[in-house]
């Protein structure tokens, strides 16, 4: 069995057709990335220097409770670090499913949705159990941190009352994750 970590080039290549390409725009292939208002947003530009998360999640409620914290996560990376990317991977049934937590109020305008059906191939690449689940993929679009959902739950968790620690704590992480 691969490991998740040496899956990143060719975890998406049901979806790419059995593309060769390397790197983030070869992982993403052949399908469409969207944004919340429903554009077509290129591979190239959208992932082009960016260090990409994928959110695998579903409108179910586990899901709905943590998209607010990888939300306020992103923002604090972001007031600092433009690199990140949040990709949303969904597991629900339909299309209209997926669409309608997509463009929910907890999902920051700037994330894309990978819009693809059947993504339980995907999610065995990545070794992904459960949902929510958070998967840090480097440039290379190699996985590159185990845990991810469960650090940013934890983070939360222990800085409920602490704005400034909070804020700490994600910048390190993203610091962490970005030059993982």
């Amino acid at each position: 069995r691969r490991s998740c970590r040496d899956v990143g080039a060719m975890a998406w290549e049901l979806a790419s057709g059995g593309s060769k390409e390397s790197g983030l725009s070869g992982l993403f292939r052949g399908a469409s990335l969207l944004s919340r208002q429903g554009e077509a947003i290129s591979v190239l530009s959208g992932l082009k220097n960016r260090t990409a998360l994928l959110y695998f999640a579903s409108s179910a409620d586990i899901c709905r409770k943590f998209t607010p914290q990888l939300r306020k996560f992103y923002e604090l990376a972001r007031e600092n670090d433009d690199s990140i990317m949040v990709i949303f991977v969904s597991d629900d049934e339909t299309k209209e499913e997926q669409l309608a937590f997509f463009r929910g109020e907890d999902m920051h305008p700037d994330w894309l949705m990978v819009e693809l059906l059947g993504v339980e191939d995907i999610m065995d690449a990545f070794e992904v159990k459960k949902i929510p689940s958070l998967v840090v993929l480097d440039r290379d679009g190699k996985s590159v941190v185990d845990g991810a959902r469960d650090q940013v739950w934890d983070m939360f968790q222990a800085h409920r009352k602490d704005p400034d620690g909070l804020k700490a704590a994600v910048g390190k992480t993203w610091e962490e994750w970005r030059r993982a």
